[in-house]
């Protein structure tokens, strides 16, 4: 379909954006949220001992809000790819 536009062809609104960011448009982009940017070399990644268990630790209190929150957060990159558990 030639000529035709989807959501995601759109250019992001700046409206509220100050004019001096308006070059790093890309980063408010409704389609390139849920995609991870190319490899580079200083990509991180972090290798366990084999066998070795991360130390598990209590977290800092949070509200109901903000737990339910972290937990969305959490399934929501488990689903997309984005934390992997190993």
């Amino acid at each position: 379909m030639s000529g035709s536009t989807s959501i995601s062809d759109k250019p992001p609104d700046l409206t509220g954006v100050p004019e001096e960011y308006h070059e790093f448009a890309d980063v408010f982009s409704k389609s390139k949220v849920d995609e991870l940017p190319e490899h580079r070399p200083y990509d991180l990644k972090i290798d366990l001992e084999e066998g070795a268990t991360p130390p598990l630790g209590p977290i800092y209190s949070l509200s109901k809000v903000e737990l339910d929150t972290l937990r969305e957060y959490i399934e929501e990159n488990l689903r997309s790819g984005f934390i992997r558990l190993y």
